[in-house]
């Protein structure tokens, strides 16, 4: 049984997770970071799509956001954030992806927050916004669906890797 089915397993039951089967989760985000976008640590632009999975389903969210290519350890230092900011909704990091680095992500990221944002305000699908990068309702595969739809868009330019 895979850690994520196991964690699941728990905050369907309304149980806590042993601290072992958070960190099985938690690292295999990570790795899925690095599978999809390669080495977290080069410069370039990384926009990132974030589900944080809470013990309470309605607390659990989608966060879009991005980083900038001056510093090489933002992207660690960016989600690790983004993590500890989730425990205040009891949430752990459940699925991640990033791109691949690229000049600047920017028109990316604010097309994708654009693109979610009229479909919370028209009820195109069942997502609520609650800030500016964070969304609820909204299935983690839609928001990287959203965003590589947005990529095709948005004109961006990967850095050779």
């Amino acid at each position: 049984m895979t850690a994520k089915v196991l964690l699941g397993d728990y905050f369907d039951s309304g149980r806590l997770p042993p601290a072992e089967v958070v960190a099985a989760v938690r690292h295999q985000s990570w790795r899925d970071l690095e599978y999809k976008g390669g080495s977290l640590d080069v410069v370039g632009d990384r926009l990132y799509v974030l589900f944080f999975r809470s013990m309470c389903s309605k607390l659990s969210y989608v966060q879009v956001g991005r980083t900038k290519k001056e510093d090489k350890a933002q992207v660690r230092k960016r989600i690790m954030a983004h993590e500890g900011e989730a425990k205040i909704a009891q949430a752990v990091l459940f699925d991640a992806w990033i791109s691949r680095p690229c000049v600047s992500a920017v028109v990316w990221e604010k097309g994708v927050k654009a693109h979610l944002s009229a479909a919370a305000a028209e009820d195109i699908i069942p997502v609520e916004q609650v800030k500016a990068e964070y969304f609820r309702g909204i299935a983690f595969g839609t928001a990287v669906w959203v965003a590589r739809m947005q990529e095709d868009r948005s004109g961006v330019v990967f850095l050779a890797p």
